[in-house]
């Protein structure tokens, strides 16, 4: 999920963090491709003291972890897709079972 980190970040769609802790976040992380957070941008981040990014931290859930599983996600799936172009079944099979 996208979000403005300040007020002045965009013209509209800002959510006061308490708002979103309270009221947003419980409804999104039910839904399966949530992912976490992402914030417009760190300049705005840390306009406030403490920065949004602290306030809501503690709250958005593993979304780091989410991140790394979608990037080894998409690293296999190239590999994969080159292997297969680029070598016979029997080749890149071999390969890819080796991991």
């Amino acid at each position: 999920m996208g979000l403005p980190a300040n007020p002045s970040a965009a013209g509209s769609g800002y959510i006061p963090p308490a708002d979103l802790i309270s009221t947003v976040l419980p409804y999104v992380k039910q839904a399966s491709n949530y992912g976490g957070v992402m914030l417009w941008s760190r300049y705005w981040d840390i306009q406030t003291n403490p920065s949004y990014s602290d306030q809501i931290l503690p709250y958005v859930g593993n979304s780091a972890l989410h991140s790394i599983e979608a990037i080894k996600n998409a690293i296999f799936e190239s590999v994969s897709s080159t292997l297969h172009r680029l070598f016979p079944k029997s080749a890149h099979r071999k390969y890819l079972t080796s991991m």
